[in-house]
């Protein structure tokens, strides 16, 4: 048992009487709570990030969905069954004038001089 105590005494003197070991523990305290609020506050500012993004991704999404349903809206018109039959199987209503493109070949003949002598003249 004296051994025991002696080498409380050693260490002891090691460590010396009155070391500020709350001001470690403090100290060490402090420290881990500074670095822990770092952390949390980076994570919060990449997760608010990620919250805005979303929330832009939402509102083009909203934007698309509202374009849809007027798109559904305009397709089951009389107007776009109409249309559509008008483009893709060139339909003709009774009413309708058509016009047919001159060919380019049958045009009249300029002079390159610009100046044409009429027969008023």
């Amino acid at each position: 048992m004296n051994t025991k105590r002696a080498d409380n005494r050693k260490m002891a003197r090691i460590i010396p009487k009155g070391f500020p070991w709350r001001l470690i523990i403090i100290s060490a305290a402090l420290i881990y709570a500074v670095l822990t609020f770092i952390d949390q506050r980076n994570k919060l500012e990449l997760a608010n990030k990620k919250n805005e993004e979303l929330i832009q991704q939402q509102e083009a999404l909203e934007n698309d969905i509202d374009h849809l349903e007027r798109r559904k809206a305009f397709v089951n018109t009389d107007d776009y069954v109409e249309q559509n039959v008008r483009s893709r199987l060139g339909w003709v209503g009774e009413d309708d004038i058509i016009f047919y493109a001159a060919d380019p070949s049958d045009a009249p003949q300029q002079s390159s001089q610009g100046t044409e002598s009429t027969p008023d003249q």
